[in-house]
């Protein structure tokens, strides 16, 4: 039995649909690159201005440097390891607080590592919420 060309671009469309149709599905479930699904977010987006650390990248009020390749995040008044995502255009972030302590003008800092995956300059306006 012989196919058709016809027959076979059906089945090229068909074929195309069905892998287009997995990767919409692994795009719709975030997980980590080790294969674990990230936190749900939790509450609405808020708004911040935020600003990058600026410093030698010495251990803050939580332990933790906030040079290298730490992302993470400086609050005033939120507790060591509360997660956070971030989101500046089309980037979204997962990070957690790393340091707290005063921030200038801004609302929040970022370590210079996490305001690199964020394409943060200086300062700007960000919007952030809770994970759960």
């Amino acid at each position: 039995m012989t196919r058709s060309r016809g027959s076979d671009a059906v089945w090229a469309v068909l074929a195309l649909l069905v892998g287009a149709a997995g990767v919409a599905v692994a795009l719709a479930w975030p997980v980590r690159s080790g294969g674990e699904a990230l936190p749900e977010p939790a509450g609405a987006w808020r708004t911040a201005v935020a600003a990058v650390v600026r410093g030698p990248g010495s251990a803050g009020a939580c332990g933790v440097s906030t040079g290298g390749r730490t992302a993470g995040v400086r609050h005033p008044a939120l507790p060591c390891g509360v997660g956070l995502y971030l989101r500046l255009g089309e980037r979204t972030v997962l990070t957690e607080v790393v340091d707290r302590g005063p921030t200038g003008s801004a609302d929040l800092e970022v370590t210079p590592a996490l305001a690199r995956l964020l394409g943060l300059r200086g300062r700007a306006q960000i919007h952030w919420r809770f994970t759960r």
